[in-house]
């Protein structure tokens, strides 16, 4: 039987490897294409490669498919970040010295109305801001004191017209006293003297207080064994109660506190060879403390965690001198704690607690450090039990921001800029956004010490040591950093800003980020500073 001529034609042009040759109508190639790839011409055959974004063009090849977008990378900058600057009237100076900058600790009352502790190495002072009149209240003296140490206060919400504050200079002098706030004015009322029994200081961590029910619990440890210490505070009427104090020998003191109900709160620590989970039960000023749990770790560790919907915390802790990563869920029952540490590690090039992890229901992104080398995953709580997905060595290397829909927005100061979601348990990149250079002269400088948004203070300092940003649920976000690298960027590839530097700290026993805001507003101290005058020059910042 003779072998039709298409046939034929068709054998003749197959070469030994099973190939369609060219001239025979197939591509000459035996390759599988890589998500996105096509076969361009290259005038003997075909090449099989993926297309490459341009200046101002992001591409972005999927699984059969491939898009093409703006980067947007070439816009002018744009007009969503301003500032003004206002002078404060203070009944005192907060500083003897020029040196000595003051710090800030700021507590939304409500939608308009924000109440700023300032204090330094002279007092303590409050003032509150309106903002539907963009006008302050008359300045109050709290206390007067040493309060050179960053985290010497703890204020916490009673109300929209009441705040607790406890101020530590590091020593014995603990001092509690409730605020009364109306309108723009504040009643400072008795305080309640306590003596600690050793020197001691208020924790980094920015969970200083936690509240649990009608109790709110000051974290604070002593600075000789750095032991965890805990009191719980009761308030009626503006009279504060203060109950005895609890010690957790096995935890340190770089410690942060999570609320799991009314009536149970869990203190996380690390030590160089421990991680702690400590439980605490709490009635009224009563606490108890429960069963501890620890999983090993190595020098220098450092921890990072945050809450998760299912009631459990996330933590990822590695050592500054390894690149081992672990991840893990704790979890509390009957006020005993339980630590389920997932099979999966993550390498870390360098660590970077305060910019590691970001809480999406019951999974949470993880990035181990941010060197060229360091893996991001996502760790997701199924009942207690932690898995993490497979990791992935993004070309951005800090997390940035965040939007509501479950996505991170990974940057750096000159690379590229990436989005990534979740798929599966495992991070996938779906947008990279071309690289932005930055200019230190965009907008005034905003000097050394950073607040946080309007909506209350999330689980950072304003100290300058590291970078961190004020971001919006629409996927906007201020990066701020010490070397003058700030700038705002809009994640839609519509429009890219910039922004000049502010700084921001996170202690290395928090980095969960602050919820997202319709608006994010800072307040920065404004050059030039002295802190030996009456008055303060305040700049408002605000990301709309």
């Amino acid at each position: 039987m003779s072998i039709p001529r298409n046939l034929s034609i068709l054998a003749d042009n197959v070469n030994s490897s099973g190939v369609l040759g060219v001239s025979g109508g197939g591509t000459g190639l035996a390759t599988t294409p890589a998500n996105g790839a096509l076969d361009i011409g290259n005038g003997t055959g075909f090449t099989r490669t993926t297309l490459t974004g341009g200046t101002g063009i992001s591409v972005t090849n999927g699984s059969g498919s491939i898009t093409i977008a703006s980067s947007s990378g070439s816009t002018p900058i744009a007009t969503d970040i301003a500032f003004t600057d206002y002078t404060l009237t203070l009944p005192s100076a907060i500083s003897a010295s020029v040196t000595q900058f003051p710090n800030m600790t700021p507590i939304a009352l409500d939608a308009t109305k924000e109440l700023m502790l300032i204090y330094g190495a002279s007092s303590l002072q409050a003032v509150v801001w309106d903002s539907s009149s963009s006008t302050f209240g008359t300045t109050v003296l709290v206390r007067s004191g040493t309060f050179t140490n960053m985290v010497s206060v703890a204020a916490v919400l009673l109300s929209s017209t009441s705040v607790l504050v406890s101020s530590l200079p590091q020593g014995t002098a603990l001092e509690t006293v409730v605020l009364s706030i109306s309108g723009s004015s504040i009643t400072v009322n008795t305080a309640v003297a306590t003596t600690l029994g050793a020197t001691s200081n208020l924790i980094l961590a920015n969970t200083r207080f936690v509240t649990c029910g009608t109790s709110y619990i000051l974290n604070y440890y002593d600075f000789t064994t750095s032991q965890p210490r805990f009191r719980a505070i009761t308030v009626s009427g503006t009279t504060p109660t203060l109950g005895s104090e609890l010690v957790y020998a096995g935890g340190t003191a770089y410690h942060t506190t999570y609320a799991l109900s009314s009536s149970v709160f869990l203190s996380l620590s690390v030590s160089n060879t421990f991680v702690y989970a400590y439980p605490v039960s709490v009635s009224g000023t009563t606490l108890t403390g429960g069963t501890a749990a620890s999983t090993a770790a190595t020098s220098n560790t450092a921890l990072v965690s945050g809450l998760l919907s299912t009631n459990n915390v996330a933590i990822s802790y590695f050592s500054t001198s390894t690149t081992n990563c672990s991840c893990a869920v704790v979890s509390v029952a009957a006020n005993v704690a339980s630590i389920s540490v997932a099979a999966t590690t993550l390498t870390a090039n360098s660590a970077a607690p305060g910019l590691g992890m970001q809480i999406f229901s019951n999974q949470a992104f993880i990035l181990a450090g941010r060197g060229a080398t360091s893996q991001l995953s996502v760790l997701t709580d199924t009942a207690g039990v932690a898995t993490v997905g497979t990791p992935v060595t993004p070309v951005s290397v800090s997390l940035g921001g965040y939007l509501s829909t479950g996505k991170v927005l990974l940057t750096s100061s000159l690379g590229a800029y990436q989005q990534y979601g979740i798929s599966a348990g495992a991070p996938v990149l779906e947008k990279t956004f071309q690289g932005v250079y930055i200019a230190a002269s965009d907008i005034a400088g905003l000097s050394t010490y950073y607040t946080s948004p309007l909506s209350g203070p999330p689980n950072q300092l304003s100290f300058n040591t590291t970078t961190t940003n004020l971001r919006l649920s629409s996927g906007k976000f201020c990066q701020i950093s010490t070397g003058g690298n700030g700038f705002t960027l809009t994640f839609d590839g519509t429009s890219i800003a910039k922004w000049q530097q502010a700084a921001w700290t996170v202690s290395q026993s928090s980095g969960a980020y602050p919820d997202a805001l319709s608006t994010a507003t800072g307040w920065g101290i404004a050059p030039p500073l002295s802190t030996t005058a009456t008055s303060l020059v305040l700049r408002k910042i605000v990301l709309s």
